[in-house]
């Protein structure tokens, strides 16, 4: 019967953790079709004017379509560095998109792996946990509190983006100084090289209590 319990938990957390990962990437490639696919019938009769029917094999109209989608990102990117493009997308993503399930797990994942405002995050932290016994866990540090304590995640292997939830002492945590994208592959590798990540010289002191 514990068997089948830790088969089963196995299992769960495995399955969570490929969604968490397949989803985001489905819904991506999903909304990039629809977009590409309407891109390329406005821009079809424009490249049919041009002297070469294909580059490379794809098409002219895909070609440029995707050309005009890549510019069309990067001006919005810098449209978003402006102080009034900051504050629409804030507006924008306040209003609408904190309302979606999971946008912000999502999000904060999103930046983690990309190293983008990583200095600014405090969910999904990766750190190394004491435990009994001189042995240590990585966890991620979900959120800290006033209290002295934190919400850490302890991953699943190789579920590395799902696992239960424990509250610990913050002196019992020394967080990583280390891209998210690095722990999560050592634990989908079943924690080959994870060696580097438990050195003291790894991380940051520990978390003032």
């Amino acid at each position: 019967m514990r068997l089948m319990k830790v088969l089963l938990s196995f299992l769960t957390t495995t399955v969570i953790g490929g969604l968490l990962v397949l989803v985001p990437v489905a819904l991506l490639v999903f909304v990039l079709g629809d977009v590409l696919a309407m891109v390329v019938e406005f821009v079809a009769p424009i490249a049919d004017l041009l002297p070469v029917e294909s580059l490379g094999g794809d098409g002219v109209a895909t070609i440029v379509a995707l050309a005009l989608i890549f510019a069309f990102c990067f001006l919005v990117g810098l449209v978003a560095r402006t102080t009034i493009g900051s504050r629409a997308g804030g507006w924008v993503e306040g209003a609408v998109l904190r309302r979606v399930p999971a946008y912000g797990i999502l999000k904060t994942l999103s930046q983690q792996f990309v190293g983008a405002g990583a200095e600014n995050q405090s969910m999904f932290v990766p750190a190394v946990l004491s435990l009994p016994q001189d042995s240590l866990q990585l966890v991620y540090v979900i959120e800290e509190h006033d209290n002295g304590f934190s919400t850490v995640m302890i991953p699943s292997v190789p579920a590395a983006l799902a696992g239960p939830l424990q509250y610990v002492r913050n002196e019992r945590l020394r967080k990583l100084e280390v891209p998210l994208a690095r722990v999560v592959q050592s634990l989908q590798g079943c924690g080959i090289g994870a060696g580097p990540l438990f050195a003291p010289d790894t991380g940051a002191p520990p978390a003032a209590s």
